[in-house]
């Protein structure tokens, strides 16, 4: 799933100019600027395997257990993401997706399960942007199999 940007802006702070002029993208990711930007790594509060139920019929997987965190992509992209072989509730995780949607004005979280090679919904959800440049907050689910009613992400 690919974050929609505009113009070069991906996220709300570097689309309202907050990034200061000439600055390192990689700086304003990690936080190195001297301002509270985005970080480069994400997770789900509290969480650990069993947390969230995989659909039934994904791939059984015997890989370690996915630890709920999300790192930054790099480059002019606003979406952490988790491509590590793991699995969820002892299935096969395909995608563990955090991102900025300008189109919706909204933060979206996704994670799915493998079946078969191609990817099935465990839990998809949003939060509205408060105006913060990060992804913090309550998320509120809108899909997937899981039916946990929210999920919160804090910084690493």
């Amino acid at each position: 799933m690919p974050a929609y940007h505009q113009a070069g802006c991906c996220c709300p702070c570097a689309c309202a100019g907050m990034l200061p002029s000439g600055a390192d993208w990689n700086s304003f990711v990690a936080g190195t600027l001297g301002a509270r930007y985005l970080q480069s790594c994400y997770k789900l509060s509290g969480y650990s395997d069993g947390d969230l139920t995989a659909c039934a019929d994904c791939d059984a997987s015997g890989a370690a257990a996915w630890d709920g965190t999300f790192d930054a992509l790099g480059g002019n992209v606003c979406k952490w993401d988790n491509s590590e072989v793991e699995s969820i509730s002892g299935k096969e995780a395909k995608t563990r997706q955090l991102y900025w949607v300008n189109i919706s004005g909204r933060w979206q979280l996704s994670i799915a399960c493998d079946k078969a090679g191609s990817g099935k919904w465990i839990w998809s959800g949003s939060r509205n942007d408060t105006g913060d440049c990060e992804p913090i907050g309550v998320f509120t689910r809108s899909g997937g199999c899981d039916v946990t009613a929210t999920l919160t992400v804090v910084a690493c």
